[in-house]
């Protein structure tokens, strides 16, 4: 494949970047392509090997391990496992799982090519469970590959059913992946389980399914490639014709075939099929033609034969036998018989079914803990998904109260400051109408000269404004309770007019006694009384309970008299003033209360 120009700009623009963050940008880089285009990451990763001595521990297995995947996504065949057991070594105890993943599937793949199905099973089921499928990132485009290398093992092995389940989660992991291709290959591939079974009427089901389904998406030469799994099921039921024409159509457009139609090496097999139809349509030169292709080895000496290359040299060995004995040559026909009976009898034949009885054991073993520890993992995550819940649920409520909480406080401080401005507003119109009144009489006063009389009215129409703000400026504090009565009996009460010195100078601004009341004022006080308030008098005089200090206590309040003057004026500290206080609401009405509670029940007095 010619590798794009667009990769060596990426290597140019990677070579002028400097330190660490060069080697994570290529690495980074050849990771991002290494699945679709692995020839690409190739060259991005081979360009760093002259300073790869000089990378970091785990710069340099990232490295390594990358180079490694896509030297096997290019179909290198590995000759040695060391590599990849330093690797698996590294990352059981770092990295990502992903990363730990691909180690082991690498392991399994060199295994593999190495002829150990034992180990090879092992790495392939050590590579699932290393897959966090619980993650988001879970890379399940490779988990499908590690499945599907599984399923291929296993079929070497003679193991169809474990096929079956194997492909079915190399499925799943396809379509996780969003992978349509390899979920459709997933499907092909059971028709090798069905040719171990000998069910040829469903293995040529999944070709011609498999078949359709790539046509379906525009894959033609792998439509033509699922053909070979209808061929055999045509020679078996004598359908010829079609045998012949989907053998055609299969040398011609699978691109397994060279221009002499000799199919790539590894797949000889089909020779037996192709073979069978000649014999059976009596093209028996042909026949043996293809029989002998079967026959060919492809290994090196001394390496170990491969499950595929025994089934396929038995078939050939197997094919001679019953060609030469239909064409009358029994010495011929008892050789291959022989050959073919002893291939069955060799330690081929005993090794591989002793490694598949323990292959079968190991899959079943790893399975059982897979499954374990997929519920282990499935319940850990649903724990944490529940505690996740639970907490938001809380932080939410927690959230909603003080939303709440914050909303009241609002509504109460926009209440609040609007009821202070419209204060501000009265006051200020309080104030104006204050200037302009003034204004006017000062006018008047100049015109009329009737100077004292003037300013006598404007004073008592500025009286009764300053007595509003009064009442306005008590009712903003503490005192708002003492205006329960209303605006206008508080102003009757500032509006009143007395000729009784002692009553005057209590009540006088700023006023701060030295000295008890003596017996004549308090008898000004008492007529005061009698005069302004009377039904105050008589109905404080008809309270037996009530004594003399008690009673002159009560005086006091009605006039207005501020704690810290009456507690002067009778002699005592404001404490015990406080404490009569006190007493004197609860003989008067029954009931526990303070100094206010007392003023508005002597106020109600008087209705």
């Amino acid at each position: 494949m010619k590798r794009p120009l667009s990769i060596i700009a990426i290597i140019l623009i990677l070579a002028a970047c400097a330190g660490g963050g060069r080697e994570r940008a290529a690495l980074d880089a050849a990771q991002a392509v290494i699945n679709n285009r692995p020839d690409s990451a190739l060259a991005i990763l081979d360009s760093m090997e002259s300073s790869s001595q000089d990378f970091s521990k785990s710069t340099l297995r990232r490295w390594q391990l990358l180079r490694l995947m896509a030297q096997n996504k290019c179909d290198t065949v590995f000759r040695s496992d060391s590599l990849q057991l330093i690797l698996t070594d590294y990352y059981d105890h770092h990295g990502t799982p992903n990363e730990k993943m691909w180690a082991h599937y690498l392991l399994g793949r060199a295994y593999f090519d190495m002829g150990e199905a034992l180990p090879a099973l092992k790495a392939y089921e050590d590579a699932a469970a290393a897959a966090d499928t619980t993650s988001a990132d879970c890379d399940y485009w490779n988990l499908c590959r590690v499945y599907c290398q599984e399923a291929l093992l296993l079929h070497y092995q003679n193991l169809p059913e474990e096929v079956f389940e194997t492909l079915d989660d190399a499925s799943m992991a396809a379509k996780k992946a969003g992978d349509a291709i390899t979920n459709i290959i997933c499907y092909e591939k059971r028709a090798m389980a069905y040719e171990r079974l000998g069910k040829l009427d469903s293995m040529a089901v999944a070709g011609m399914v498999a078949s359709a389904m790539y046509h379906d998406i525009g894959k033609d030469q792998l439509a033509t490639q699922a053909l070979y799994w209808v061929i055999p099921y045509n020679i078996e039921n004598g359908d010829f014709h079609q045998a012949k024409k989907n053998m055609d159509v299969y040398e011609s457009q699978s691109g397994f075939f060279d221009d002499n139609h000799n199919i790539k090496a590894g797949r000889e097999h089909y020779y037996s099929e192709k073979a069978k139809y000649y014999l059976n349509v009596g093209m028996k030169d042909s026949a043996e033609a293809c029989f002998r292709k079967c026959l060919v080895m492809h290994h090196q000496p001394g390496d170990k034969i491969t499950k595929d290359d025994y089934y396929r040299v038995h078939a050939g060995l197997h094919g001679l036998a019953k060609l030469f004995s239909q064409t009358n040559l029994p010495d011929s026909a008892s050789k291959y018989a022989l050959l073919s009976e002893a291939y069955n009898d060799s330690t081929y034949l005993y090794t591989y079914m002793d490694e598949s009885i323990q292959l079968k054991k190991l899959y079943s073993q790893a399975r059982l803990m897979d499954k374990e520890e997929r519920l282990r993992i499935h319940v850990a995550s649903m724990n944490r998904r529940i505690w996740l819940i639970s907490v938001f649920t809380l932080l939410l409520f927690l959230l909603c109260a003080v939303l709440l909480l914050n909303r009241r406080k609002r509504l109460r401080e926009n209440a609040a400051r609007e009821k202070k401005q419209a204060f501000n507003e009265e006051i200020l119109g309080i104030l104006r109408d204050m200037k302009k009144k003034q204004s006017i009489g000062m006018a008047e006063n100049e015109t009329s000269k009737k100077d004292s009389e003037n300013l006598a009215d404007i004073l008592n129409e500025n009286e009764a404004l300053i007595d509003k703000m009064i009442f306005l400026i008590m009712g903003q504090g503490e005192n708002r309770d003492m205006l329960k009565q209303g605006y206008p009996a508080f102003v009757h009460e500032r509006k009143e007019k007395t000729n009784y010195p002692i009553v005057k100078q209590i009540r006088s601004v700023g006023y701060q006694p030295k000295n008890e009341l003596t017996k004549s004022e308090w008898n000004e006080i008492y007529d005061y009384m009698e005069k302004e308030h009377p039904l105050i008098l008589r109905r404080l005089q008809s309270k037996k309970k009530v004594n003399i200090k008690e009673y002159q206590i009560c005086l006091l309040i009605t006039l207005g008299i501020s704690s810290s003057v009456a507690a002067i004026l009778m002699g005592c500290s404001q404490a015990t003033l406080s404490m009569s206080k006190k007493r004197l609401i609860e003989k008067l009405t029954g009931k526990a209360g303070s100094g206010r509670d007392l003023l508005f029940y002597l106020k109600s007095l008087e209705t």
